[in-house]
């Protein structure tokens, strides 16, 4: 089998198998490297704890918040400094590290997974992937100790999450001494109480000699001018983490606040968007672990027709597809 870079689940939709893409399988985190593993179990017990002592999923839903005594929690546990490399002060874990710890978050309560997984998976790790010297420096540390919540404000009213067809614009300021940014955003997670958001605006470039729209990213924050919250939504659902909406007039942005290059920001939008899928996808396994697990439990313990009904073989076949299914995805 010849080696193949790129993407497996690309070449599956274009009929490509990559197999040498996946296998060997790697080893477990715990053989692969111990000590990493050893710091993921002490921060899931750390996790546990604060769920035992202070994780109440309806009150979250009941109130379409988190308190801030648990962001502290979990601030003080480390659970916020997850992607952030340690010399910033955060646990700089593995992608499957991560996975782990996420893992069990979403198992916990799907609001605090959000808030988590916003924070880490996609404002902090923009900064981590893309933050010049002097940006990291700024910020991560504060982000890593919980100071404040990072956000990602991508996605707008007329064009969802499409990076590169955004409405928000920037032009540089008649002075030449920072960016003026005019736009909108909404299902914005931890927008309303973010310090440092992470955010993206079309902007003039040269293309072939031809004056251009690209998309370039940017840090901003709340303080500063022309930064408005319009308010937060309402949902069905994961009430807990909310959802803000944001209004950007003649925001001022300084220019050591573009992240990454400017006219650059479909690249950073895509490849953090990427890593931020990792998050869903290891919440939503250990989601199904746990229904499956709680599933047996019932079914040992529900009797119908003189028995249990884990003994019907209707109810072992729907468990089998789940385990076979969770197992898979695991």
């Amino acid at each position: 089998m010849h080696s193949v870079t790129g993407s497996f689940v690309r070449g599956i939709f274009s009929g490509a198998v990559h197999g040498s893409l996946i296998f060997p399988y790697p080893d477990p985190l715990d053989r692969r490297d111990p000590g990493e593993a050893q710091r993921v179990g002490r921060l899931i017990d750390r996790l546990r704890e604060i769920a035992h002592d202070l994780v109440d999923s309806s009150e979250f839903d009941a109130h379409e918040t988190i308190p801030e005594p648990i962001v502290q929690a979990l601030a003080a546990g480390g659970l916020l400094g997850l992607t952030i490399p340690e010399a910033f002060g955060g646990a700089g874990l593995s992608p499957s590290g991560y996975a782990r710890v996420f893992g069990e978050l979403s198992r916990i309560d799907a609001s605090l997974a959000v808030l988590v997984g916003v924070h880490c998976g996609l404002g902090s790790m923009a900064l981590v992937q893309y933050g010049s010297p002097e940006q990291q420096a700024r910020y991560l540390p504060m982000l890593a100790r919980g100071e404040t919540l990072a956000a990602y404000a991508l996605t707008e009213p007329e064009t969802g999450s499409d990076a590169q067809n955004i409405r928000t614009r920037a032009e540089l300021s008649s002075d030449g001494a920072a960016w003026i940014l005019n736009g909108h955003k909404q299902w914005i997670g931890n927008g309303q109480r973010a310090g440092v958001i992470v955010t993206f605006a079309q902007t003039p470039v040269e293309r072939g000699g031809d004056r251009v729209s690209r998309p370039t990213a940017f840090i901003i924050r709340p303080d500063m001018p022309g930064f408005k919250v319009l308010g937060t939504v309402q949902k069905l659902g994961i009430r807990g983490s909310t959802q803000a909406e944001l209004l950007y007039e003649d925001l001022t942005v300084p220019l050591d606040h573009v992240l990454g290059a400017v006219g650059k920001g479909f690249a950073v939008a895509e490849r953090v968007l990427n890593g931020g899928r990792l998050s869903l996808a290891a919440g939503c396994t250990a989601g199904a672990k746990h229904l499956l697990h709680e599933m047996t439990t019932f079914a040992e313990e529900r009797v119908q027709f003189g028995k249990p009904i884990i003994d019907f073989e209707i109810t072992q076949r729907k468990m089998a597809r789940i385990a076979a299914d969770t197992y898979a995805a695991d």
